[in-house]
This record gives structure tokens, sequence and C-alpha cells, in this order.
């Protein structure tokens, strides 16, 4: 028997991985902003686009099956469109998913990158 490639402190076996694309939000909520005194990351904090798609061709070559882009409100970052079509592309990834409250989708949805057949997107909430 093959021994999973990643393992957390619990034996389970690692196929899901979240990455944070930026700590910035359109709304003040609790989830993204829970403080009054946050103090933003500065732009050459964040993991650039190039970082984000290395980590994750690693992460998929060490059996991740599963990318969630989250933030803040992942939307706000500028050109994540392209990103999502870039991550897309990864040999092996089977699921890529986006947290998101929504707000940004409708002046997206029909950029040519943002989304490609057979890909779908689903909406889940109240």
């Amino acid at each position: 028997m093959v021994e999973p490639l990643l393992q957390d402190k619990f034996a389970r076996t690692i196929k899901d991985l979240r990455i944070s694309v930026t700590d910035r939000s359109n709304f003040r909520c609790f989830y993204c902003i829970p403080d009054e005194n946050i103090v933003w990351k500065r732009k050459q904090n964040l993991l650039t686009y190039d970082e984000i798609l290395h980590v994750s061709e690693i992460a998929v070559g060490l059996g991740v099956e599963k990318l969630r882009l989250t933030g803040g409100e992942p939307l706000v970052r500028k050109d994540i469109e392209l990103q999502i079509a870039r991550l897309s592309k990864i040999p092996g990834l089977r699921d890529l998913a986006m947290t998101t409250n929504g707000a940004g989708l409708k002046r997206r949805i029909n950029e040519p990158d943002f989304i490609q057949p057979p890909r779908t997107i689903s909406f889940i909430g109240g």
C-alpha cells in the first residue's frame, strides 16, 4: 500500500487546499473584517499569482485534488479571472472552487477567461 504524500498530524490524507488571495473585502462583515482596527496587508506581502500557481502545482503533485480560493473577498483582487483560468489547467486538479459573497460576479461572469465549459458555478446559501 502506498502512503499518502500529504497527511495531517492525525494521519488523515490532505486532498483539499484553501488559498487566501487577499485580505480585502467589499463588505464589512464579521467574517472578513472582524476587527475595526484591522491593518491591511501590503500588496507586496501577498502571494503573487505566479506564486499561487507554483504552490498549487506542487500541492496537486503531492495529491491535493481540490483548490478553494478564499479571502477576504477573492473577487476584489485584480484579474482574479485570469488566475482562475490558469489554475483550472493544472493537470490532476479535480475541483476548483471559490468562496465569495457574489457581489462581484455580475460584472465578471461574461469575462471570457472567468469560466469555460464544462466548468460550472453553483451557489450555496440563503
